[in-house]
């Protein structure tokens, strides 16, 4: 989608600078707060032993504010009006927070290579846009690159973990930007799963004689791309609704022959319902022609 240059930049007020200040606090407690819990999981040691030992909690603290100020840079240059909505803030960060446990249920009960690592780009991808979902996705990939190095969650190595939550973001962001379909999209999140074999096949050739574990990790590598679907398919309507966002599959039904204002339309004006059948033709042909959003013009034209 064409970013639109002449957008007016909203004026910010001291109430939206607190509250955005105040998420942005509150998250990186939380998502601290995860990692401390990883690491008294995984070291399985007393509290004492874990409070004397917190070198590693202050290090991947400080590397979280860093992170959190490179966000907020970001959003300050690229969508100023976004990053104003301290919502659309805590939207994003609820998105990581939910995938990280995700990943580290799948990774510590599962298997590595079972991993979500694709959600939050999907996520954000259907709740705003692409290149958010490109940052985001970045964003996501280094923190979980910061869970991987102080904890002992992942056997294979930290960096295979990067490498695979990077390219399948990647592959998600760019493959299902125009898919429009629940079962479509459920069939083409295969192609998620792709870095997460690629990696598999290198263990491979590293470790020829575990051949029963290197089995599991293909089937479970196959299915970290439909389990990224899955979790998304569930969670966007939730996120829908709580953020009040409408995505492509809420335009879809909007504008299916059963939705019920559609319904009416047809049996009380059918001249008006194909009057506007018509109009909508032409306005999503107008909107892909600029890129524009195509389904957005179409859902507009019927209502």
């Amino acid at each position: 989608m064409l970013k639109t240059k002449s957008q007016k930049i909203q004026e910010w007020t001291k109430k939206d600078v607190f509250l955005n200040v105040l998420v942005y606090v509150i998250n990186v407690i939380i998502i601290s707060g995860l990692f401390l819990l990883s690491i008294y999981m995984e070291e399985k040691i007393s509290l004492q032993e874990f409070l004397q030992n917190l070198a590693s909690p202050l290090r991947f603290f400080i590397m979280l504010i860093l992170i959190c100020l490179v966000m907020v840079l970001y959003f300050l240059y690229e969508d100023k009006n976004f990053l104003r909505n301290p919502a659309n803030s805590q939207m994003l960060f609820l998105i990581i927070e939910i995938s990280l446990v995700a990943c580290y249920a799948s990774g510590r009960y599962v298997d590595t290579y079972l991993r979500p690592l694709a959600m939050v780009a999907l996520l954000t991808l259907f709740l705003t846009d692409r290149r958010k979902a490109f940052f985001m996705n970045i964003i996501f990939c280094i923190i979980i690159f910061l869970f991987d190095s102080f904890t002992s969650n992942v056997e294979t190595g930290r960096y295979p973990s990067l490498i695979m939550g990077f390219s399948s973001g990647v592959i998600a962001t760019l493959c299902m930007d125009k898919v429009y379909s629940r079962l479509k999209l459920l069939l083409m999140s295969f192609l998620i799963a792709l870095p997460s074999l690629i990696c598999v096949a290198i263990t491979l050739l590293e470790h020829t004689e575990n051949v029963s574990n290197v089995i599991t990790d293909l089937v479970c590598g196959t299915a970290s791309g439909p389990l990224s679907a899955a979790l998304f398919m569930v969670l966007l309507p939730i996120f829908e609704a709580i953020f009040k966002k409408v995505s492509c599959f809420k335009f879809s039904e909007l504008i299916e022959h059963n939705a019920k204002l559609i319904k009416k339309l047809i049996h009380q004006a059918p001249g008006t319902f194909n009057h506007s059948i018509v109009v909508s033709n032409i306005a999503e042909a107008c909107a892909l022609a600029i890129e524009e959003d195509g389904l957005l013009a179409r859902t507009c034209a019927y209502y």
